[in-house]
């Protein structure tokens, strides 16, 4: 079973206090415009400085240098997450020491729970219902959406209870078929 979720990132330098949606990638020649919305994977011990204008780097257990003044937000993380790669998508919130993969592009049963809230109270449900304001979760997935692999077979949506959303659930199947025409969707 991969691991999804973590709050032990490790800090590697300075940190933002901001919540990001990134994108992986592995390749350090990225086009400088692209880079704002995307974290450096880093598996191998570097031995040069690496590349600004990145949202982050993310160094992979036994990657990390000894911080010889790594750029800001860069974490470590074990070998837990060796799995991610180029193209998916995580959930970075540094305050908390927390990262949350959203999207893997390797993965053909990606989820997105959009909600932890249900009005229902159903016998053979391992998630009860949470009355939280999680309202901040479409915004992150539709800031997702489009860095998402425009090949993606299917995506479900699940929560909790998806139509409490209303017209966010239309906005999020609209950004679906917008950004991932071939995709099918499904919803739990």
């Amino acid at each position: 079973m991969l691991k999804l979720h973590t709050r032990k990132l490790k800090s590697l330098s300075k940190i933002g206090e901001e919540v990001s949606i990134l994108r992986l990638t592995e390749n350090p020649e990225r086009p400088l415009p692209l880079r704002k919305k995307e974290i450096l994977l880093i598996r191998n011990e570097i031995g040069k400085s690496l590349p600004t204008g990145f949202s982050g780097y993310l160094f992979l257990e036994g990657s990390a240098p000894p911080d010889h003044g790594l750029p800001p937000n860069s974490f470590g993380c074990g070998k837990d997450f060796s799995y991610l790669c180029e193209g998916d998508i995580v959930r970075l919130d540094p305050s908390r020491d927390g990262l949350h993969v959203i999207y893997r592009i390797n993965s053909d049963s990606n989820s997105l729970l959009v909600t932890e809230r249900c009005n229902s109270y159903c016998l053979m449900c391992s998630q009860p219902p949470r009355d939280v304001d999680d309202g901040f979760i479409l915004g992150e997935l539709l800031e997702a959406i489009p860095m998402m692999s425009r090949s993606t077979k299917e995506i479900g949506i699940t929560g909790g209870e998806p139509t409490l959303l209303g017209d966010g659930l239309f906005s999020l199947i609209k950004s679906i078929k917008l950004n991932l025409p071939g995709t099918a969707i499904h919803i739990l």
